[in-house]
């Protein structure tokens, strides 16, 4: 994510955030389901994609609601430097949202839905918090426990923090390509 492997810092400015893809298999729509029902706090949603109209018009009324369009991935930290958490409510199996490790780079705590490798990705209650897929009501109380359990978050930060450090800097990643490399002509040559 970053090759100078620096850990950013985080502002929280007291936004809840989504990046990514404005399509059905994303769970956007899971989101304004939630922020209908109740918002905690405000929602900004980066992206763009074939059901961005659709959600719009869905989220229309919703004061809390902000959607930011396409953000160039230099700007995309500015957003991510001032959430408290992100969230990832895709209903689909996704193995590795590059998003994640991208927050996980500001200390950001990550909803996510518990589908795929989120599980693998997010550790429940050390690096964030796992919601049923489709589930506002889930949702809703995870988000809500987040925001009243204020020290627990703040060790979610601390725990992001060391395993970025150990897990997603660019030396860790080359030594273990490197390891897949070396393994893999070990085995052709065998």
């Amino acid at each position: 994510i970053d090759p100078e492997e620096r850990f950013r810092e985080n502002s929280d400015k007291g936004y809840a955030l989504f990046v990514g893809r404005l399509a059905p298999e994303k769970g956007v729509d899971v989101l304004l389901k939630a922020w209908q029902k109740k918002s905690f706090l405000p929602l900004k949603i980066l992206g763009d994609g074939p059901q961005a109209a659709e959600l719009r018009k869905q989220a229309k009324g919703m004061n809390q609601v902000e959607f930011l369009g396409f953000v160039s991935p230099d700007r995309c930290g500015e957003y991510l430097e001032g959430a408290k958490f992100l969230i990832v409510p895709s209903l689909c199996y996704e193995n590795f949202p590059r998003v994640i490790a991208e927050s996980y780079s500001y200390g950001i705590p990550v909803l996510a839905s518990s589908l795929g490798g989120f599980p693998e990705i997010v550790l429940d209650q050390e690096t964030g918090l796992l919601f049923r897929p489709g589930d506002t009501d889930d949702l809703l109380d995870k988000i809500q426990w987040l925001l009243s359990h204020e020290y627990q978050r703040r060790a979610m930060q601390q725990n992001i923090r060391k395993i970025y450090a150990t897990t997603y800097g660019s030396r860790t990643n080359y030594e273990t390509l490197m390891g897949i490399y070396k393994k893999a002509i070990t085995n052709r040559k065998g």
